[in-house]
């Protein structure tokens, strides 16, 4: 970033979420990856910004009024609408975004805007990418395991990872363990099915709505 300034975020590969501070001028910037993977929240008031990946980090520094209108859009779509947050004081940095001292400067792109040809986006291209993504995200210090439910999603992911085991997880008579022994069984993968009890999974509802103090999407 010293070097070349906001032109890295535009090389960057992959979910992410920063803020870049320099000390001397005082300027900053923030960035969010192009899918809004990694959240990033700011808070905004009196002079003061915060910014932070969950909102309950800024609400132990800032005092925050709660959003009724949030509240009714959770109630229709599971979440407020992009770019706000439960909170009057605190807005949600938009996938993609690019900031320079709380202003919004540009907007990283999905695709790369020097390829206009559809046709080079064809088959092998595909596989490559879905390939490359995958190997990627298995650099680990631990052995990789893999989440299947069946889906296309993550059977693709389980086809071309190097992993040896899968797990599905579900509850008693909701669940896709059929379809992910039967996946497992074609990859050549083994499978551990995880069955969750209803009483287990609002229980760590609740735990994870106490830690988060807002609603889950």
């Amino acid at each position: 970033f010293a070097a070349i300034g906001t032109k890295i975020f535009d090389l960057l590969d992959g979910m992410f979420a920063i803020v870049l501070i320099d000390i001397q001028s005082g300027e900053w910037w923030a960035a969010r990856d192009r899918f809004g993977i990694k959240p990033l929240f700011m808070y905004s008031a009196n002079g003061t910004v915060i910014l932070s990946s969950e909102t309950v980090s800024i609400r132990a520094l800032a005092q925050c009024s709660i959003c009724n209108d949030a509240i009714e859009e959770w109630s229709m779509i599971r979440r407020p609408v992009p770019g706000y947050t439960y909170f009057k004081e605190i807005s949600e940095v938009l996938p993609g975004a690019v900031l320079h001292n709380g202003r919004t400067i540009s907007r990283l792109s999905i695709a790369p805007s020097h390829s206009n040809d559809r046709a080079s986006f064809d088959q092998s291209t595909i596989e490559y990418l879905l390939r490359d993504s995958v190997r990627k995200h298995e650099l680990s210090d631990v052995d990789n395991v893999c989440l299947l439910s069946g889906g296309i999603d993550s059977s693709i992911i389980t086809a071309l990872s190097s992993v040896g085991r899968a797990y599905t997880v579900g509850l008693p008579g909701n669940n896709e363990f059929d379809a992910a022994a039967d996946t497992a069984e074609q990859l050549g993968k083994e499978l551990v099915q995880v069955e969750v009890t209803e009483e287990a999974l609002l229980d760590s509802w609740k735990t994870l709505i106490n830690l988060r103090g807002e609603p889950l999407s």
